[in-house]
């Protein structure tokens, strides 16, 4: 059974009633499982008294680690967009991110959309790739691109052309 925690309610059911599968990367894995032998009781990381950890503590040790690999001071709530953003950044896409992050609506994972600047770039030349270095079409690419169902060529640029708009 799956449940969500939070201060006020305790464990509940998750959000909605929508239970979602996370994967993990093996590193997180391999974390992940060295934590669980240095602790005993049920949960992966026990607050104090072996209970849940409040966010202030998990705040409070997420800090402390950040200090002393030399980095800002963060939150936890800092790891969930770090995370979305390094998905988008290496081309994971939006509806996969969505799905993960467990957003009801594209709008709202959209808010990463910019970090995914020239994803996709690789993608446009399977629709027309990039000419050989002589500057010449693959063969055959040029006469099947021209043909425009006429079975003809089209008309040589010294030729005037009618106006597209007209």
């Amino acid at each position: 059974m799956q449940q969500s925690y939070s201060r006020k309610d305790g464990f509940t059911t998750p959000k909605n009633d929508k239970t979602r599968e996370l994967p993990l990367t093996w590193d997180a894995c391999e974390a992940l499982r060295t934590q669980r032998e240095r602790v005993t009781g049920e949960r992966v990381f026990p607050g104090e008294d072996g209970r849940v950890m409040d966010d202030h503590a998990t705040n409070y040790w997420i800090s402390k680690i950040a200090r002393l690999a030399g980095l800002r001071r963060i939150h936890n709530h800092v790891l969930r967009h770090t995370f979305a953003s390094h998905a988008v950044m290496r081309g994971v896409p939006m509806r996969q991110v969505q799905e993960w992050l467990g957003h009801g609506s594209i709008v709202v994972t959209m808010r990463y959309a910019h970090l995914a600047e020239g994803i996709g770039d690789e993608l446009i030349q399977r629709i027309a790739p990039p000419r050989k270095p002589t500057g010449q079409p693959r063969r055959g690419a040029a006469r099947s691109q021209h043909m425009h169902g006429t079975g003809k060529p089209p008309a040589s640029k010294s030729q005037p052309q009618a106006p597209l708009d007209g």
